[in-house]
Parts: C-alpha cells; structure tokens; sequence
C-alpha cells in the first residue's frame, strides 16, 4: 500500500476517455489513515468547473455502505498485490463502476482504468498520473 500514497498529478496528454473529456488539469492524493486509505480526486473539467471528491476505504477486498451519494451505496477497495490497487462501486449490489491503479515499474507513474456500466455500454477512461516530490 504504502508505494501508492502521495500526491499525483494528471498527465492530461496520457488520458484516453470513452466517457467524457480528460480534465484539463486535476491530481490525485492517496492517504493513510487509520485502518483505511483516503483517496482524494481533484480536477477542472474541460469545461473549466473546479470538482473534487474524496471517499475512504479499506483495501480489504470488502464492501462496506457508502452513505454520501444517491448513486452509489457501497464500495470496496483491494489492494491487488503491491503495484496494483482496485476499488469498486456498487448500488443495490450491482457494478457502477471500477477502478484500476497500476504503477509502472519505478513507482513515478500510475495508471487509472476506470469502467463505467452503463445500460447498454461498458465505457472505460485511461488517465495517467505522475508522482509528485
């Protein structure tokens, strides 16, 4: 876990989106805390609106009740192996969404594949981050 905390920020001209623009600009922070990861996402759209959205979790593997979103109402987080982290986001117990977080083999960059389902459509967004400090 601890070769993903830090603070990460966009490499806009890595992103590959089926869903929506890249952002113009936005970053990425993964804490400790205790017991549980917070990620923490920030991003100007390319329209120019400020978004940013935090949530914990534990890399357990576990789905726990996600209370903060009409969307969404239970997500899980798995710590795959140590350069890979998964989260999931469920609602009355089907996939929203998942996220995959790969390093690249010096830890400086890190990969996110998010899967979108969506009725008739599985859409998947590619954002690259670079580690900053």
């Amino acid at each position: 876990m601890e070769k993903f905390l830090g603070k990460w920020s966009l490499l806009r001209e890595q992103c590959d989106y089926q869903l929506g623009e890249p952002p113009r600009e936005g970053w990425y922070l993964l804490e400790q805390e205790p017991g549980q990861v917070k990620v923490t996402m920030d991003w100007t759209d390319s329209h120019g609106q400020h978004h940013q959205q935090s949530y914990s979790g534990i890399p357990d593997g576990n789905e726990y009740p996600y209370p903060d979103s009409p969307a969404v109402d239970a997500v899980s987080m798995t710590l795959v192996n140590e350069n890979r982290l998964d989260s999931a986001a469920l609602k009355t117990g089907s996939l929203v969404n998942h996220a995959a977080r790969e390093l690249s083999p010096d830890g400086q960059v890190m990969k996110v594949t998010m899967t979108f389902y969506t009725p008739g459509a599985t859409l998947i967004n590619i954002a690259h981050y670079r580690r900053e400090g």
